[in-house]
């Protein structure tokens, strides 16, 4: 019972409510279909082709007008239509809300989760890419599955009242095909274990190559690299084929014992059962219903099956966050909306709030690793201080930095802000300012990518002030657009100085109680780093500043610095 719980609460409310209309709809056409039994009788004797009563096992016999057959074969085909509009609608409704729920779970989990673990791009697009569309399939696929289920059962108690010797001469052939589908059915699910993995190592191989495609080019890997994302992508496409064979092959079977039986059934019928003709023309209808619908169910099956590994992974997706998050993430007020331009003014002008920081024994191990990244780490920065952070390469910068913002949890040891009266500050109510080696701007004017984020509104000489601060004015002035001059994402028309300049001046503009500055200055040449690094300077006992380079132009102003790999 608990699985099942687990089972309803992953799928939600809204989709086992879909389920049980695609069930109501499966019930209405498994009545049309015994209406069209009993027609078939009466429009042959309307016809004046047979002369014995109409039956219908149970019912007896029937007598129906022609105007009654008329309105009925009307009232029939509407029902019909109805009964398979609301499945096929319920089934795409399941698919497509389970689809939102998965991508509302993982929206969460990237922007709004406070779990302290790094967000992988790599498995964020295979979620979105591979295990989610498919676990939401597998939703669909259910939907159909079950209709069809249900018409079987329904159609099966029907063609036993109507003739039972034919029925379980029927039901034994379709045993037989049983075996064998779950025979290839066994194949296709050793296939489908392995589509997630590669779909992992194709989006693992994308990724690695939009990360290093400069290095790449200039070392001429571009061949070798290709080699090994078509390979990615080669098994990608075999698993599938070889999977899609095994269940087409699984799918024909059916329908082919089908016709095989339904020969079968007459010659038997009319040499050994002696079954009346009427009877046995209504019984064919439901027979050759009942091998459409067994058809169809052994290819919905064969599709449940590729899926499941999909599935399965999804549901652990699922059930890795606990109930509260989980409310958290489908609560209607799970996003955080943006403050509109008009309501900024109404909150104040932020104080600037330097804080100082503290930690002990500071430890930090990933998940699945045997060494610790970071281990017993102590520091105490002063309030308004400027902390540098400095090391090679894998030496953990980039973890004590998204350790002391709070992105990751230590596995050990504390760190905590304060206050200048030492008052403990928790920091998820920090207010950071943050500029990493890429610059972050979006399609909109300057004063928009100035504004982006803020919690206030600066007055037109703050904006101005801003970025004359940082050498900019001169460009600006040379814009008759001025602040409105439009820019999209790439930030095309400005250097990459000004542009990390421009989002330098959008964390200044924010009032930071911390500011951070992640390799900053990585990309630019040495005149604009000591322009930065003097603007920084004023900037002292305002905020605090935490700098990760590579490069000692920035460092300058530091008070303290942070050697990891090395000595403190």
């Amino acid at each position: 019972m608990r699985r099942l719980g687990l089972f309803f609460s992953f799928i939600g409310r809204e989709t086992s409510v879909w389920f049980l209309f695609s069930g109501f709809g499966s019930v209405a056409l498994s009545l049309v279909d015994s209406a069209i039994a009993v027609f078939i009788q009466a429009f042959l004797k309307s016809m004046g082709l047979i002369q014995i009563p109409v039956t219908f096992g149970p019912l007896g016999q029937l007598d129906f007008s022609p105007t009654f057959l008329v309105f009925a074969m009307v009232g029939v085909a509407t029902l019909r239509a109805g009964g398979q509009l609301i499945v096929n609608v319920s089934a795409t409704y399941a698919n497509e809300r389970m689809n939102f729920r998965l991508r509302r779970l993982a929206a969460f989990d990237m922007l709004l989760r406070t779990r302290g673990e790094a967000v992988i791009a790599s498995r964020i697009n295979t979620l979105l890419g591979e295990l989610f569309p498919k676990a939401s399939s597998f939703c669909f696929v259910v939907a159909q599955f079950l209709s069809n289920l249900i018409q079987i059962t329904v159609i099966l108690s029907l063609i036993f009242t109507l003739a039972w010797k034919e029925a379980l001469v029927g039901l034994a052939g379709f045993g037989l095909v049983g075996i064998v589908v779950l025979l290839l059915n066994r194949k296709v699910a050793s296939i489908a274990t392995n589509i997630p993995n590669e779909y992992l190592a194709l989006a693992r191989g994308v990724e690695r190559i939009a990360r290093n495609l400069l290095l790449i080019r200039v070392m001429d890997l571009r061949g070798e690299e290709h080699r090994h994302l078509v390979g990615s992508a080669k098994r990608y496409q075999d698993h599938s084929v070889g999977m899609a064979w095994v269940a087409s092959t699984s799918a024909v079977l059916t329908p082919l014992l089908g016709i095989v039986l339904l020969v079968a059934i007459v010659v038997l019928s009319r040499s050994q059962f002696l079954t009346p003709v009427p009877v046995l023309l209504s019984f064919l209808y439901l027979f050759v219903r009942l091998s459409q619908c067994m058809g169809s169910t052994v290819t919905y099956l064969g599709s449940l099956v590729q899926l499941f590994p999909q599935f399965k992974l999804a549901h652990q997706y699922f059930l890795g966050f606990d109930p509260a998050e989980r409310r958290q993430a489908f609560s209607p007020a799970g996003r955080a909306a943006p403050t509109p331009a008009a309501t900024r003014t109404q909150a104040g002008v932020p104080d600037w709030c330097p804080l100082s920081l503290n930690a002990e024994n500071l430890t930090y191990r990933y998940r699945g690793n045997d060494a610790d990244t970071l281990s017993r780490w102590n520091l105490k920065l002063g309030v308004g201080a400027q902390l540098a952070i400095v090391g090679p390469s894998g030496s953990g910068k980039s973890t004590l930095l998204a350790l002391i913002m709070g992105v990751l949890h230590p596995t050990s040891g504390s760190l905590w802000w304060a206050d200048a009266e030492g008052r403990p500050r928790p920091t998820d109510a920090i207010r950071f300012g943050y500029v990493g080696a890429e610059p972050f701007l979006i399609a909109g004017s300057v004063l928009d990518n100035l504004r982006y984020g803020l919690r206030w509104e600066p007055s037109p000489s703050e904006f101005t002030g801003i970025l004359k601060a940082l050498r900019m004015d001169g460009w600006l002035a040379s814009r008759p657009e001025g602040l409105s001059y439009l820019l999209n994402e790439n930030g095309d028309g400005l250097s990459a100085g000004q542009k990390q300049r421009l989002c330098l001046a959008r964390a200044l503009l924010a009032r930071p109680e911390v500011l951070v500055l992640d390799e900053a200055t990585a990309n630019l040449d040495a005149d604009t780093e000591r322009e930065i690094s003097t603007v920084l300077a004023e900037y002292k006992n305002k905020t605090t500043v935490l700098i990760v380079s590579h490069r000692d132009g920035i460092l300058v102003h530091a008070d303290e610095r942070i050697h990891l790999g090395g000595a403190d």
